[in-house]
């Protein structure tokens, strides 16, 4: 699991009911859902929250892959 995908579940930012509609489709683990709200926000939590999703928002942070539309290369 991504660590930004923890990050946003733990801090409630996502309820319970969409975490397991989320995993329903596919797109969480069950394991995932269990983060859900984990963190409690004080303005302390929430301060390091941004910090931390701030940080893996980074350029240099973020997977890229490249993606060819046109096999021919033309």
């Amino acid at each position: 699991m991504k660590e930004l995908t923890k990050k946003i579940l733990a801090s409630g930012l996502i309820d319970k009911a969409t975490a397991a509609l989320l995993e329903r489709w596919g797109q969480l683990d069950p394991a995932e859902v269990d983060l859900v709200g984990r963190e409690r926000l004080t303005k302390k939590t929430l301060e390091d929250f941004v910090e931390d999703i701030e940080i893996l928002l980074q350029p240099e942070s973020i997977e890229r892959s490249e993606t060819v539309l046109d096999p021919t290369g033309g």
